[in-house]
């Protein structure tokens, strides 16, 4: 896998800004937690179905037939977390990709960078990341209703650092009823994982309008938060949840993905997984 190189002209310096620090130093209390729970065999089968039904279905067939880059396909992923997507993409791209990823966490750039040294993963804040025209593929997964207060600029930003025609991949909690919103809220307020007062998820609605507004048109959508995703999305929140053998975790999953592109999950759905094409 190549590398690409980051231009630093084009690498704001990070601003500090009180709900972005106060987020950063939430995550850095429950990362261990975190880190722990993503290596769960249920979350893992969840997280591979949701991307190969994602990643093979026909709207995004469409795009790698139209959209072919002169040489490898530049793929960044922002809010990386442990950078467990790398492993994902490589068994679903068939072409040559060069992987470039960052966090604001100190301990997750840490961990991100020892399990994948091959790779460049940096500390930088998503607010501040600007790289014109650069991308192929930039993903955040997880990460928008964290900076909610920005979620314009940062959208922007990463609009701006897409090639045309590019792709932004973005999986994010949602609702799309009035239950779901007090259900969803009551979690954040109560819920040691998340901090309310900087967290806040968005109806799909929400999210493809912010999107659209800064030039990403939407191309498809999966709504998969149903009840595989309450149980297994997230161990570590719902630690007590987080039950049953790997056989059953597929059957639940097996008869939920028949769903996941349909009115009524949208509905239902507590998480969305989305494809924008840069216009």
């Amino acid at each position: 896998m190549c590398l690409l190189k980051i231009n630093p002209s084009e690498k704001p310096e990070m601003v500090k800004n009180k709900d972005i620090e106060k987020q950063k130093q939430h995550f850095e209390s429950v990362a261990g937690e975190y880190i722990n729970a993503r290596n769960n065999p249920r979350h893992a089968l969840l997280q591979n179905t949701v991307w190969e039904i994602f990643w093979r279905n026909g709207e995004m067939e469409k795009w790698r037939t139209n959209f072919i880059p002169a040489e490898n396909l530049n793929i960044l992923e922002a809010m990386c977390g442990r950078a467990e997507l790398y492993e994902i993409l490589k068994k679903y791209i068939r072409r040559p990709f060069s992987f470039n990823a960052f966090d604001y966490s100190d301990t997750m750039v840490t961990y991100a960078q020892q399990l994948h040294p091959e790779l460049l993963i940096w500390q930088q804040d998503v607010t501040t990341f600007r790289n014109r025209e650069a991308y192929d593929i930039i993903f955040i997964i997880g990460g928008l209703h964290h900076v909610y207060a920005h979620k314009e600029r940062v959208l922007k930003n990463i609009a701006d650092s897409l090639r045309p025609g590019g792709l932004f991949i973005s999986s994010e909690p949602t609702y799309n009823n009035p239950l779901f919103y007090f259900v969803r809220d009551l979690i954040y307020r109560k819920n040691k994982a998340f901090d309310h007062e900087t967290e806040k998820a968005f109806t799909t609605k929400e999210l493809n309008t912010l999107a659209g507004d800064c030039g990403l048109d939407l191309i498809t959508q999966l709504n998969f938060g149903l009840l595989a995703y309450i149980l297994w999305q997230n161990p570590e929140v719902f630690p007590s949840l987080n039950k049953g053998g790997v056989n059953f975790a597929k059957y639940v999953i097996n008869i939920e993905k028949i769903f996941w592109k349909t009115r009524i999950a949208r509905f239902f759905s507590f998480a969305t997984l989305s494809a924008y094409r840069k216009r």
